[in-house]
């Protein structure tokens, strides 16, 4: 593979992430308009409750649509397959692995975003 063709690759994958941002940005939406965001929002008295229920929609529509379809629907429009490590198909816990940092990403936001709010890494004036 060229390095020409590897630029063209990735800027597919980011065509990819951003069309699955907006399919997971449409359910988040829909969760809004139902309430289901404002119930979590007062009941856990957090201000990033709405960004963390969009991460987790995301990540969870990734996992699931690469195992179960092997590809995400902007991976699978832009032609783009989630390829097993070893031969055979990808399974559960191999796409859960694959997709693990974005996970670690997450909780560290949380806790940081977390402790902020609640006054343990910055003061409030």
């Amino acid at each position: 593979m060229t390095s020409e063709d590897k630029k063209k690759l990735i800027w597919r994958r980011v065509a990819a992430v951003v069309v699955d941002s907006v399919l997971a940005y449409a359910v988040f939406l829909l969760l809004v308009m139902s309430g289901f965001v404002s119930f979590l929002m007062s009941l856990l008295d957090w201000d990033y409750v709405s960004l963390y229920v969009f991460y987790n929609i995301y990540w969870a529509y990734s996992v699931l649509a690469q195992w179960m379809f092997g590809s995400t629907l902007g991976k699978f429009a832009l032609g783009l397959q989630v390829t097993p490590v070893l031969s055979g198909k990808n399974g559960f816990i191999q796409i859960l692995l694959r997709n693990i940092g974005p996970v670690v990403i997450g909780v560290l936001f949380t806790v940081l975003s977390y402790l902020t709010e609640v006054g343990f890494v910055c003061k409030r004036y």
